[in-house]
C-alpha cells in the first residue's frame, strides 16, 4: 500500500487526481476517462515528481484543507473557496510556482489501476496500485 498526499477532485468517493507514492516515490496521478464506457476508469497516469514539488503542492494542499475545516465548521463560506483570507496570496503564489507541473502528459507517464482507501477527512488515505 502506497500513501495518498493529495486528492483534487471526487466522482463518486473515488479520487480524479493528487499526489501519491507509487513504488514508495511520489507521483503525481490522473484518472483516465473511458469514452466508450462514458464513464471514469480505474487507470490512472503517473509522473514521478521530485521532493520539492512535493513540498510545494503540499503546502498548497494544506491551505486548502485549512479552508475546508473552517467551512465545514462554518466558520468560512463558499465565497473564499479555496482558501482562507489569510492564506489567500500564499495560495496564488503557489499554485504560479507550480504551474503545469501537477499535469501528467500521456506520452511521458505510466500507466496502473489504483485502488484507493480514503480516510473520513477523504483528501488523504492509501492506494494499492496494480
Amino acid at each position: 500500500m502506497d500513501g495518498v498526499y493529495t486528492v483534487a477532485g471526487i466522482h463518486d468517493g473515488v479520487p480524479l487526481g493528487g499526489v501519491a507514492d507509487y513504488n514508495g516515490k511520489p507521483h503525481v496521478y490522473e484518472r483516465l476517462f473511458d469514452e466508450k464506457q462514458d464513464d471514469w476508469s480505474d487507470q490512472y497516469l503517473l509522473k514521478e515528481i521530485d521532493a520539492g514539488l512535493l513540498a510545494l503542492a503540499l503546502e498548497h494542499h494544506a491551505i486548502f484543507l485549512r479552508w475546508r475545516r473552517a467551512f465545514d465548521e462554518g466558520k468560512a463560506d463558499f465565497q473564499t473557496f479555496p482558501a482562507l483570507p489569510l492564506d489567500s496570496t500564499r495560495y496564488q503564489e503557489l499554485a504560479e510556482i507550480i504551474g503545469d507541473q501537477l499535469h501528467v502528459p500521456p506520452e511521458t507517464s505510466r500507466k496502473a489501476s489504483g485502488r484507493f482507501h480514503l480516510v473520513s477527512s477523504r483528501f488523504s488515505g492509501t492506494v494499492v496500485w496494480t
